[in-house]
């Protein structure tokens, strides 16, 4: 009678511990269900394009008054420059077989000064052609591409910086394979800005010899964090996190791994961060952030009117002599 008993109650474990392994294969199999579902849902609505929509969470920032004046100013400026000059449209294939396209304004064949200006969220080239054509009036050749995702380049899911930097330096090899002794300006707003940032911390070629970056945010996690605070009332975690593990398998990449601050704890480039002082985006904090972790030679130049993206219509003058001397130290 003992050994029998023996034999039902080591079954008994057997049996129970297979329950509880499969029970937590069921809870497995649903958590990752559920994360696939949500991380989905808030990846399409905040990372993919036509579909994020436009941010709430720059909404509540005043612009001075001077912006609307000078912005159109500087379109008519730029519409009359357009009409001097040629634009060559060119492409590019990506890592990723993605066509990317970009037009090249070729000032001077003989000219070895470049510049690459670089577009904000949810933008393209077009956005940014006034800061082209204050390079090129300054004896500058162009290049401006349109971000991977937005404008004419293929894409679904924007780069936050983190695509885009190995993006842009096969974009500088364009130019190089050109002009083999370019001497290259990187000029980014917003996620162009945080482009630059992030690829200041690859092993770059000399050519590239320095960046400004206006309205640069410390990392993707971050602004999406806020972005996600501004659409929804759902607490950050778990749902924000879940879309981490779609993200890298959809995207190649997560939220936390774009880090504009553990890149620039790698960069050697000079940098020029241009920072609005009402901007309530990219704010004072990540700036300093920012500003603390660069390994390079860098400034800081605030504007105290511009809020984000507009710094150059808030104080163009400041903006521009701030720009060009910053940038002259190191372009032949």
């Amino acid at each position: 009678m003992g050994e029998n008993k023996e034999k039902i109650s080591a079954g008994q474990v057997i049996g129970n511990i297979l329950e509880g392994i499969w029970t937590i294969i069921k809870l497995a199999v649903f958590i990752g269900i559920i994360t696939g579902v949500v991380g989905f849902l808030l990846s399409r609505n905040l990372m993919i394009r036509g579909r994020n929509g436009n941010r709430e969470s720059v909404k509540g920032m005043t612009a001075s008054k001077s912006v609307g004046t000078n912005k159109s100013n500087e379109d008519e400026k730029v519409k009359e420059w357009l009409k001097t000059v040629k634009r060559e449209k060119i492409t590019l294939t990506a890592d990723d077989k993605k066509i990317l396209v970009a037009r090249k304004i070729v000032m001077d064949e003989q000219n070895n000064k470049w510049v690459v200006v670089l577009h904000g969220y949810n933008g393209s080239m077009e956005d940014i052609y006034d800061i082209a054509m204050h390079y090129a009036l300054n004896g500058y050749n162009v290049l401006m591409p349109d971000l991977r995702a937005n404008g004419e380049s293929e894409g679904s899911f924007l780069g936050m910086g983190w695509t885009d930097r190995l993006d842009v330096i096969n974009w500088i090899d364009v130019i190089l394979e050109e002009n083999p002794s370019a001497q290259v300006v990187i000029h980014g707003v917003d996620v162009g800005a945080d482009t630059a940032l992030m690829l200041a911390g690859e092993p770059l070629k000399s050519s590239i010899k320095v960046i400004v970056a206006e309205g640069a945010y410390t990392s993707a996690w971050d602004v999406i964090k806020t972005e996600y605070e501004a659409r929804y009332k759902w607490p950050v975690f778990p749902f924000l996190n879940m879309m981490n593990p779609v993200m890298k398998v959809w995207a190649g990449y997560t939220l936390k791994e774009a880090d504009a601050v553990k890149q620039v704890k790698k960069a050697q480039v000079p940098i020029l961060l241009i920072h609005g002082k009402k901007d309530t985006y990219a704010t004072d904090d990540m700036v300093s952030e920012i500003d603390k972790s660069v390994a390079s030679v860098h400034e800081v130049f605030t504007i105290e009117t511009g809020t984000h993206g507009d710094c150059r219509y808030a104080e163009p003058e400041n903006y521009y002599n701030k720009t060009f001397d910053f940038v002259g130290k190191y372009i032949e």
